[in-house]
């Protein structure tokens, strides 16, 4: 899924360890995450830098024999979802009513619509909206107390991911 991505491979008797790799190129000139494992699965720390901004993921695995000889990899390549770019303007403040305008778009800044944005938190009655063909929204909300609201947006084809407003005081 978009969060977690598991990579498994057939056992070789001969193998005492797997080496896996992954990178964003074919060539592996730069290597993502690399692993030696006993098992036949692995799972890679999607959390790196590297795979957030990365749509294309290239893995190879290689048995290890008991002499720790590198035999020939075999290669896959599977797709991670990309976050969509999130903008908020509006500047809440506890007790008064406001306007939250939030902008969703792909990576490469082309408006999202049908963009499902959804808020709560800081006393805020929660809501959700669909963006329009220009990827915005905007929300009236009246937050009750300080903190901060949560900005969550669903696209299809995207990851989902949530951005926070902070709410500041009466002053």
């Amino acid at each position: 899924n978009s969060s977690r991505t598991l990579i498994s491979w057939n056992p070789d008797p001969a193998a005492k360890q797997y080496r896996v790799e992954t990178s964003a190129t074919d060539g592996f000139g730069t290597i993502v995450e690399s692993a030696t494992t006993d098992n036949t699965s692995w799972a890679p720390d999607l959390t790196r830098l590297a795979y957030q901004t990365a749509g294309k993921i290239y893995w190879r695995v290689a048995l290890v024999d008991s002499g720790s000889t590198v035999g020939a990899y075999a290669t896959g390549v599977f797709t991670l979802l990309r976050r969509p770019t999130i903008t908020v303007s509006g500047k809440p403040r506890r007790g008064r009513k406001g306007q939250l305008r939030v902008t969703v778009a792909s990576p490469l800044r082309k408006a999202l619509g049908k963009a499902r944005v959804s808020i709560r938190g800081a006393g805020v009655k929660p809501a959700r909206k669909l963006t329009s063909k220009t990827g915005a929204t905007a929300f009236r909300v009246r937050p009750r107390k300080r903190g901060s609201i949560a900005i969550k947006v669903e696209a299809r084809g995207y990851r989902t991911a949530t951005v926070k407003v902070r709410v500041r005081g009466n002053k």
